[in-house]
């Protein structure tokens, strides 16, 4: 009984270090992520003032796909404009 439970103590040793290591693994995705959300948070906000000024409606939030079919319509304008030149 006594090598049985040896062998049932070292399996169990075994998941904790494995769901430790997991943990740890899963911490360090998380920071990346939220540091992309992160990121990405800054620069819609950049950009939803860009369009508010633009557009003249200061108490407005566009939503992420309006925002960005906006900001494509003015690149292509800008592209249609600079090649008119």
């Amino acid at each position: 009984m006594g090598d049985e439970m040896d062998a049932l103590f070292e399996d169990l040793k075994k998941e904790i270090v494995f769901w430790q290591k997991r943990a740890i693994e899963a911490e360090a995705e998380n920071k990346e992520i939220r540091a992309v959300f992160d990121l990405q948070e800054t620069r819609t906000k950049k950009a939803e003032k860009i369009w508010q000024q633009a557009t003249g409606k200061h108490g407005t939030l566009p939503d992420l796909g309006m925002l960005l079919d906006w900001l494509m319509g003015e690149i292509k304008q800008q592209a249609l404009e600079a090649k008119d030149e």
